[in-house]
Order: C-alpha cells, then structure tokens, then sequence
C-alpha cells in the first residue's frame, strides 16, 4: 500500500506542476483502467490516497501559503542600493534584545557589481586575523559578537553590542585592517585540527586587500562612506 501511495504520487506530477493539471490527471487516473501504470480496477482506498495525494501536492498552492509569500518583506542589507554602494563603513541595522541593542556594520570594502569580488581564500584568511584580532581587543572584546564574510565576497559583517554609529568605530576599524595588512607569520587557526578548510587561506592577497582597504578609504574618511546612499 505505501509503495502504491508513493508510485500514485509520482504519477502526480511534481511540484511545479500546474493545479488544473494535476486535476486532470488526477481526473483520468480515477477512471476505471485508464492509468497506462496500473490498468486495474480502482477500490474504495485508491479514491482515499488520489485525495490524499493531490491534497499534499495542492498544500503549497493554497491561498495561505501565497498570502504568507506575498506578505515577506525584503531584508534591510537587501534595500541598500548596490549600484550607488561604494567601499567605506556603515550602520547595516540595529536590533533590540531587552533592553540590549545589538549594532551590525557593514565593512565594504569592493564596490559592488564594479570590481571583482575577493577570492575565498583571501576572505577566510581576513577572517582569521579579523576574528583573532576582534576577541583580544583590550576594549571591544567583551562586545564583539560576531566577525565574518559577506556571501557576495565584498565585504564583512561585525556585530557589536551596544549602540554605535559608524564614526565610533572608524579607529578600531582602522586598527584591524592595519593588523591584517602588517601581519606576518603563521595565520591563527589555520591548521587542520582547528578549521574546516585551512589550505583555502592567501596571506598575500588578504594583506593587500586590507593595505587597499585601509589606504583608499579608511584613512580621511567621508561623511559619504559612513552612511548608505539614498
């Protein structure tokens, strides 16, 4: 009987398949022999699992289903204009916790859909030394929440409690990227034992990348690279 639902589901179409469609399969598969798979006389059970199945198929059709789809909202890092976006520090959003406010920034530091991106292994090894640098701050460390990579590559996120503004942490971000860009030596945690991909690491490229970073835009700072554009 299970391996029977399952085959009848399958003749169901998939998910994509239009409702109308499915009706009318589900249609002609109620007629007596008329499915070329089973050609056989159809019982009281076999009404209840091709009701059953075309209910499971039409759930994700619903009204409800496409009024809670319509009703998601974009998140904030996806109402930020990309194509006005240039490298720099800003307020991505602020979220409440109690009475805690947790600030997240948005390190850009590639233009957007203008420049390549960085290369994994560049980006993991920033990410080594940023972390590793953040969580031993003699002041940020018990605020540092969390450290890491864009999935567009062109950037990073840092989490801070409190409420901060992008000009408060200029110095600290200043002072990390001049870590990185100076940094000699074995990158921490760069070892088997201690990562999950700790050959994709490039010590070179992550150097220049901060020494760019650092350089081209953290050093005299604009108003314009601390806010989002309009």
């Amino acid at each position: 009987m299970i391996i029977y639902y399952l085959q009848r589901r399958a003749a169901c179409g998939s998910v994509g398949t239009g409702r109308r469609a499915r009706l009318r399969i589900l249609w002609q598969q109620c007629r007596v022999g008329s499915s070329p798979i089973f050609r056989r006389r159809e019982g009281p059970q076999d009404f209840v699992i091709n009701v059953l199945s075309f209910f499971v198929y039409a759930e994700d059709y619903s009204p409800f289903v496409r009024q809670k789809e319509e009703k998601m909202e974009k998140i904030a890092s996806f109402t930020v204009d990309h194509i006005k976006l240039q490298p720099g520090i800003y307020v991505s959003r602020k979220d409440h916790i109690g009475t805690e406010t947790v600030t997240t920034f948005d390190l850009r530091m590639t233009s957007p859909n203008e420049e390549p991106v960085m290369n994994t292994a560049e980006v993991h090894t920033i990410e080594h030394l940023g972390a590793t640098f953040l969580r031993n701050h003699p002041v940020y460390k018990e605020r540092v929440l969390y450290f890491g990579p864009m999935g567009c590559r062109t950037g990073f996120y840092l989490l801070l409690s409190g409420d901060c503004s992008s000009e408060q942490i200029v110095p600290l971000i200043t002072e990390l990227f001049e870590f990185i860009r100076d940094f000699e030596g074995e990158v921490p945690g760069a070892a088997a034992k201690d990562c999950g991909n700790y050959l994709d690491m490039n010590l070179t490229m992550a150097k220049f990348l901060a020494k760019k970073y650092v350089e081209q835009v953290l050093y005299g700072i604009q108003e314009d690279r601390l806010v989002y554009p309009e």
